[in-house]
C-alpha cells in the first residue's frame, strides 16, 4: 500500500493543473480501492459549501457546479467529523 501512495503522490506531484491532480487521486483511488465510485469535494471558503471537483463513476460533467451545503449529505457529515468545520 506504500507503494501505491508514492506511485499517486508522485503522478499527483507531475500534474499540470489542480483538476488533472484530482482526477489522478479518484482515478488510482477508485483502482485502488476497487469502487464504483471515488469523488473529491473541496470546501469553497466564501459560502462552506462543499463542491464536488472531481469524480469518477458519477457524471463527471457536473464537476465544479454541483454542491452541498454544510450540513447536507453524508459528504458533509464526514467533514464535520474529521473536524472541517
Amino acid at each position: 500500500m506504500l507503494s501505491l501512495l508514492r506511485r499517486i503522490t508522485q503522478e499527483v506531484t507531475a500534474a499540470q493543473s489542480l483538476s488533472a491532480a484530482l482526477d489522478i487521486i479518484v482515478r488510482r483511488v477508485r483502482r485502488a480501492m476497487r469502487a464504483e465510485v471515488c469523488s473529491i469535494y473541496l470546501v469553497d471558503t466564501n459560502t462552506s459549501d462543499y463542491v464536488l471537483m472531481a469524480t469518477r463513476g458519477l457524471n463527471a460533467d457536473v464537476a465544479g457546479s454541483v454542491s452541498l451545503k454544510a450540513d447536507e449529505g453524508l459528504v458533509s457529515l464526514v467533514g464535520r467529523r474529521a473536524g472541517a468545520r
